[in-house]
C-alpha cells in the first residue's frame, strides 16, 4: 500500500477504493507491522509515502504519536476512527487483528526502555485497569513477546531479570 503512488492515483480506480483508503490502509499495516527503524526509514524519511498520508490526515497524526512515543494519544485515536474501519468493507475483517496489533507495539516500546517498572504507571498510560494490563503482559510473555517476570503482590514488571521477590 505504501509504495501505491496515491497522489497519481487520482480517481481512476475511485469506483473501487479511494486514495484515502490506500493511504489508511498502508498507514495501518505499517504500524502493525513495522518496528520503529522501518517506521522511520521507510514513513517518515520517505517523500513518496509521506504525501500519501497526507491524503489520510488522521492515519498521519496516529503514525506521528506512535512514533514520537505518545501511545495514550495514539491508542485514542485508533478508537476515534475504529467506528469507520469496521464498516469499511475491504478492513473490517482485519480491524480487530490490526488495531491488537499496534496496541502490543505500543505496550513492548514502552516497557523496552525499562528494566522494570510499576504497572500502575503503565496501566494510566494505557488507559486500561492494572489486572486488564497485567493479562495482557502475560498473553505478551507468553507469546514470547516480552521477556519480564510480573510480580503479581507488588504490581511491577520486571524485564529481563530474575528477579526475587520481597518476602
Amino acid at each position: 500500500f505504501l509504495d501505491v503512488d496515491c497522489v497519481a492515483l487520482g480517481d481512476t480506480f475511485d469506483q473501487v477504493i479511494l486514495p484515502h483508503d490506500v493511504a489508511t490502509y498502508g498507514g495501518l499495516c505499517a504500524l502493525a507491522t513495522y518496528d520503529r527503524s522501518e517506521i522511520q526509514q521507510r514513513v517518515f524519511e520517505n517523500d513518496h509515502t509521506w504525501r500519501a498520508l497526507g491524503l489520510a490526515p488522521e492515519i498521519r497524526k496516529i503514525i506521528e504519536d506512535f512514533h514520537r512515543g505518545r501511545y495514550a494519544a495514539c491508542l485514542e485515536h485508533l478508537e476515534t476512527i475504529k467506528k469507520a474501519l469496521l464498516l469499511d468493507m475491504y478492513v473490517s475483517r482485519h480491524v480487530e487483528w490490526l488495531l491488537g496489533q499496534i496496541r502490543e507495539k505500543a505496550l513492548l516500546e514502552y516497557a523496552r526502555p525499562f528494566a522494570s517498572l510499576r504497572m500502575s504507571t503503565m496501566a494510566s498510560q494505557f488507559r486500561s485497569s492494572v489486572p486488564d494490563l497485567e493479562e495482557e503482559l502475560m498473553a505478551l510473555n507468553k507469546k514470547n513477546k516480552l521477556e519480564a517476570c510480573i510480580d503479581s503482590q507488588t504490581k511491577v514488571l520486571y524485564k529481563n531479570a530474575h528477579f526475587q521477590p520481597k518476602k
